[in-house]
């Protein structure tokens, strides 16, 4: 468990700085770079809240959260699997047109 907090703690700053400097820089306003934020968030949202669910519930070889946290655990895990993957369509149609 050690060895897998290293990973949120090092790169959670760098992924909350990364809507903060692009609100901040005029010129990285632009619609690829949302979107690239959008991606930021979401894989901050799986490592802190998904996967640290997870891990805690296979070292209790449980769901020892209760039935309302194991539903919104699965909830918010299918919700940031599709902002995910449909970002990754956006990103990749406006690569194709422009």
């Amino acid at each position: 468990m050690g060895i897998y907090m290293v990973f949120p703690i090092c790169t959670g700053p760098i992924t909350f700085l990364t809507p903060l400097v692009m609100v901040q820089t005029k010129k990285l306003r632009q619609p690829p770079n949302f979107i690239l934020v959008s991606l930021a968030m979401a894989g901050l949202i799986l490592v802190y809240f998904v996967f640290t669910v997870s891990i805690y519930s296979c070292l209790m070889a449980h769901f020892a959260l209760g039935q309302m946290s194991c539903t919104i655990e699965g909830f918010t895990a299918t919700l940031r699997g599709q902002v995910f993957l449909w970002s990754l369509v956006v990103l990749a149609i406006e690569k194709y047109i422009v």
